[in-house]
Order: C-alpha cells, then sequence, then structure tokens
C-alpha cells in the first residue's frame, strides 16, 4: 500500500497567538491614550461650552504638546524591543510547525531531512526586522491619526464624548491592522520556508492547495491542485496579502508520470544519490566498535578527556537517529484538528447565545417603553425586569448543556498525546545508548528495592530507572532500598552507606513525575555509582573556575548559592559544598527531556553522554 504524503500544515496556532499579543499592545495604547487625554478634552470641551478660551491660548499646541509626552511614552506599550521578541517567538513557532511537516512529507519518499539550515537564521532576523518595521509604521499611523482626530475634534466644537468615540474607533482599526499582518505574514513566511526546505531537498516542484473556505480568492481558487515549479519564480502560495493558501511537495516519480520531468535524469540523480551514500556507509564506523576503543585504553576510571571523545562519537550517531520532529508533527496534526473544531464551535456558540441575549435586550427595550408611557409601575417593571434576566440566564444555561463542546474532548486528546509522546521522546534517547550498553532493569529485583511499594511513585521511579545503564541500576540496587512517596517538591535525601534506606519524592503528575523521577535518580547515582560524584567535580571546577558563589535569586532559599558560567539554568551552578552537585541530575534530565536544548551547550551534552558510555 503506496503511503499519503501528510498535507502541508498552515501553522494557525502561531499566527492567533502572534495576532493576540499584537492586539493587546494596541489595546493598551489605546487606553493609555484616552486615560491621557481625558483631563486635557475635559478641560477644552468646558472652556468651549463656556466660549472662554482666551486667544492667548493656542488648543492646537496644548494638543501638541500632550502628543509628545504620549509619543515618546508609547514606546513602552509598543516598543521595538518586546516586539521584536514576539515577532521572533511567532517565526521560530512556524518554522518548528513546517520543519517537522516537511520532515514527514520527505520521509514518505525515503527522503532523509536536512538538518543543517545555514540559511535559517539570517532569514529568521530579516523576518523579524521586517515584522517590527511593520508593527511600527502602525503605532506611528496610530498616533498620528489620534492627533489629528483630537485636533479637528477641537476645531469643530467636538464635545470630548464625541472626540473620545472617534478615538476608541480609531484604536480598534489599529488592532485589527495588527491582526491583519499576524495574519499575511503567517502565510507569507510559511510559503517562503516551505519552498527553501523542499528545494534543498530537491524537490522541484509544489501543488497549489486553497484554504477551502469562502475568502478565498477567485485568482487562487484557479490554481488549486494545479502543480508549479520553484524554478519558475512564481507567486509562492501565502506571499499574496493575505493568503492562506499551501505548497505541497510534488515528488519527481509525480512529475515523470505527469510528463513534466525527463525519467532519465531523474534515474541518474537517484543512483549519483546512492553511490554517494553507499560511500559515506562504508567509511562509517560502528558507534559501538568506537566506544569499545576508547575504553580499551581506559585501565581505570575513565579521565574526562576520554569521556567528552565518547561524547562526541554519540552526538554524531544522536543526530541521525532521533526522531525527535516526528513528536512536534503528531502535536501540531492533533493541535490543528483541536483548533478547527473550537474555532467553529466558539462561532456557533456565540451566534446562538447571541440571539438570546438580543430577545433579552429587545424586552428590556420594550419594558422601558411601557414604564416611560406610565402602562406599568415601577414595581411591575422591576418584577418583568427580573423575569427576563431569569429567562436570559436559563436559556444560556440550557443551550451549553444541550450542546456540550467536541473541542474539550479533543484538547484532552491532544493533552495525552503530548504525555504519551513525552516518553516517546525518552525512549528515542534511551535506543542510542541501547547500542552501546545494556540499557534498563530487566531481571533486577525492582520491586523489592522499592521497599515493595506499588503506588503510581514506584511505578514512575521503577519506569524511570530503565532509562539508566543496567550496570548502573544493578548498583544502586545494591547500595539500599528506597522510601518513595510524592510530596510538593521531589528530593533525593541520602544517608549513609550503612542506612537500610534512603528517600526519593516525585512531585507532579505523569510527565512532570518522570522528569522529576530521571533526575533525583541522577542523585542517586552520584552516590551508587563509583568515581561519578568526582569525574562531576571536575568538569563542574573546570567549568566553574574563578566563579564567586552566589545566591541564586528571588524564589530560592538564602542558603542557595551557585557559580553561574554558561549553564543553560543556574540551578545547574549549584554547589552542596562539595558533598553533591547538580549536573548530572540536571543533564540527565535534560537528555531524555529536553535534548533538543541541551545539545545548544555542547560541552555539557558531550560529557552526559560520555558518562553514560564509558562509566
Amino acid at each position: 500500500m503506496v503511503k499519503k504524503i501528510p498535507k502541508t500544515i498552515y501553522p494557525h496556532r502561531a499566527e492567533q497567538q502572534y495576532a493576540k499579543k499584537l492586539k493587546k499592545h494596541f489595546s493598551e495604547l489605546g487606553d493609555y491614550v484616552l486615560e491621557e487625554l481625558s483631563g486635557t478634552l475635559s478641560e477644552i470641551d468646558s472652556e468651549l461650552k463656556k466660549q472662554q478660551i482666551r486667544e492667548d491660548v493656542n488648543v492646537s499646541q496644548r494638543v501638541k504638546n500632550i502628543f509628545k509626552k504620549i509619543r515618546k511614552q508609547s514606546l513602552e506599550y509598543v516598543g521595538e524591543k518586546e516586539v521584536s521578541k514576539e515577532a521572533g517567538q511567532f517565526i521560530k513557532n512556524i518554522s518548528t510547525v513546517n520543519k517537522s511537516n516537511v520532515a514527514a512529507q520527505e520521509r514518505v519518499k525515503g527522503i532523509n531531512p536536512i538538518d543543517n539550515e545555514s540559511w535559517l537564521k539570517s532569514y529568521m532576523d530579516e523576518k523579524v526586522k521586517e515584522n517590527v518595521g511593520y508593527i511600527s509604521s502602525i503605532r506611528d499611523e496610530t498616533l498620528d491619526k489620534f492627533e489629528e482626530i483630537v485636533k479637528n475634534g477641537v476645531e469643530k466644537g467636538q464635545s470630548a464624548a464625541d472626540i473620545k468615540d472617534a478615538l476608541v474607533e480609531r484604536s480598534g482599526i489599529s488592532e485589527n491592522r495588527a491582526a491583519f499582518i499576524a495574519r499575511d505574514q503567517t502565510g507569507s513566511i510559511l510559503g517562503q520556508m516551505n519552498a527553501k526546505r523542499h528545494t534543498q531537498s530537491g524537490i522541484k516542484a509544489y501543488r497549489w492547495r486553497d484554504s477551502d473556505d469562502l475568502a478565498v480568492r477567485d485568482s487562487h481558487a484557479e490554481r488549486d491542485g494545479k502543480i508549479y515549479f520553484y524554478a519558475d519564480d512564481e507567486l509562492l502560495p501565502g506571499e499574496d496579502y493575505n493568503c492562506r493558501c499551501v505548497a505541497e511537495p510534488v515528488f519527481d516519480d509525480e512529475l515523470a508520470a505527469a510528463g513534466l520531468l525527463d525519467p532519465d535524469k531523474i534515474s541518474r540523480e537517484t543512483n549519483q544519490t546512492k553511490n554517494q551514500s553507499e560511500e559515506l556507509a562504508s567509511k562509517e564506523v560502528d558507534v559501538k566498535q568506537k566506544i569499545e576503543k576508547i575504553k580499551s585504553t581506559i585501565y581505570d576510571l575513565p579521565d574526562e578527556a576520554s569521556i567528552k571523545e565518547a561524547g562526541k562519537i554519540i552526538e554524531d550517531e544522536f543526530k541521525k537517529a532521533t526522531s525527535l520532529s516526528n513528536r512536534a508533527e503528531k502535536i501540531a496534526e492533533a493541535q490543528k484538528n483541536y483548533e478547527e473544531v473550537a474555532i467553529k464551535e466558539i462561532v456557533t456558540e456565540r451566534e446562538q447565545t447571541q440571539k438570546i441575549k438580543d430577545k433579552y435586550k429587545q424586552t428590556v427595550i420594550e419594558l422601558e417603553d411601557q414604564y416611560e408611557d406610565g402602562l406599568i409601575n415601577v414595581n411591575e417593571y422591576n418584577k418583568r425586569l427580573s423575569k427576563a434576566a431569569e429567562l436570559r440566564n436559563k436559556g444560556l444555561s440550557e443551550y451549553k448543556e444541550k450542546n456540550p463542546r467536541k473541542s474539550d474532548e479533543l484538547k484532552k486528546i491532544c493533552d495525552d498525546m503530548r504525555s504519551n509522546l513525552y516518553y516517546d521522546n525518552a525512549e528515542d534517547v534511551k535506543q542510542i545508548f541501547a547500542k552501546i550498553r545494556p540499557m534498563g532493569s530487566d531481571g533486577i529485583d525492582i520491586k523489592s528495592h522499592l521497599n515493595g511499594s506499588r503506588t503510581e511513585t514506584a511505578k514512575t521511579i521503577a519506569n524511570a530507572y530503565n532509562f539508566y545503564p543496567s550496570e548502573w541500576v544493578e548498583k544502586s540496587v545494591s547500595y539500599n532500598k528506597l522510601k518513595v512517596k510524592k510530596v510538593k517538591r521531589g528530593f533525593y535525601r541520602h544517608y549513609d552507606k550503612n542506612s537500610e534506606y534512603a528517600e526519593l519524592t516525585l512531585s507532579g503528575e505523569r510527565e512532570q513525575a518522570f522528569r522529576v523521577a530521571i533526575h533525583e535518580l541522577g542523585h542517586r547515582m552520584e552516590r551508587a555509582v563509583d568515581g561519578l560524584i568526582g569525574i562531576e567535580k571536575i568538569f563542574y571546577d573546570r567549568r566553574t573556575k574563578d566563579e564567586p558563589l552566589k545566591w541564586m535569586g528571588k524564589g530560592y532559599g538564602r542558603d542557595e548559592k551557585s557559580r553561574k558560567d554558561d549553564f543553560l539554568n543556574i540551578y545547574m551552578g549549584k554547589d552542596y559544598g562539595g558533598r553533591a552537585y547538580e549536573l548530572v541530575s540536571m543533564g540527565f534530565e535534560k537528555l531524555y527531556t529536553d535534548p533538543e536544548t541541551l545539545m545548544k551547550d555542547k560541552d555539557m551534552f558531550r560529557w552526559i553522554c560520555g558518562i553514560l558510555a564509558l562509566m
């Protein structure tokens, strides 16, 4: 059975989040301007009514002066630094969804996605700068319009209330323009990223797909389903203003079948790629053999150089073997389905509930007319008003009861998927080390070690043990038993080797509990694995040389101190007076739950991988 190529995903969530943030900026700017002008407008309004504006008082100059202050202060509401940060995250979110989506499309055809995207940083920087320019332009134009509204209003003798209404209306226009930028940029950035990633992988053409709704313009509907070549440099799907069309990859075999590409040329290119792959494979030495070679040169405990060398070997394998992008793709697809259903439900719910509210409003208007005409007294008016409100509330309540949201159920599915994929992610990482040495607790009496506990906490710890080398697990089990329980903040409390028990506690649910279990078992291994705490001290001393020990700051106890270094997290530099550190525990936690972030600190990443491989 031929595998179906996944559809190109439009990042609705990224667009909505960005639009929400931008609209919030302009809403807050509008509120600030109204508040700042409130006193001045009231004073001018009063003077106009009393016809007491003196010839020596220049109203235009007064407005100009206050807007000078407003323009300066406006940067706190729509500032370039904050907008730049938000635009960067917005573009990163699009890239994450798109990269995993393209990878999934390519894997169907056996194409290995390209990891090295040297073009991406400069492209993102350019788009961030572009977005900041758009938003700054809307801010400046908004303030120009605000000032114009006030000046014209004063000159025409409009009341303060009328001027405020005009300002509120203009503020709404600015919010809508900001939302337009979010929508327009989402389509255009997605289209350009798609094109870049497709062409880098050798995909020559794409099929135009419109968004299949009433908002599709005729010229784009005509393109739907048709094939275009990237080399022709035509308008890409998404690049036109406010466009939500997308490009689906068209592979060489389909182009050849459609008579759009020479089959002999495809065959030559395929053979060339195959020969290059075979040449690389013949040069590649198995990871396990490389690690064994390092081990054979070690007569006692591994030194730091050997650990880093082993980690570097694993890093290469790590990049090839992990399927972490697949996780993001599945979540993105599930999230898209949830959002589509949720949006439809929200629109329907608003329409239906608005009908109920409109009916109530009409009843209130009729009652007010009757009261004004003397047809009903105040008691009857209040009685009927109360009854109308009761019917409105009952109608709204009954509608929600009869129309439960399917999106709530879908959201739960998305959340469960995140939890399950979380474990799959850790499993991918574990399999790399399983090529080098036995991993996990098969055949080891973990249940007895956990004091015979059958609680969910004990099960989570037992599962977390499977992500450590079997040799380590055996040493931990033979060291002493563990008392396990659930608390607000997990910890590992060690007594001494002669103690019958040590304590290991967890906090949180599911993925959080798993994360804590991996972390606290790292502290356990510091005690159980010979030489581990010593290797950790060497690494810590090297990284934090000449750095002062400082309080970790707000949110931490006064006795919690750290040496900052360039660690990914200040917590990694914590020092317990040489008795223990947070490098092993935090390193393993990151490796299994957020490896992409850990790889940003190459030194730390290689050190952790080397320890797992050699010790």
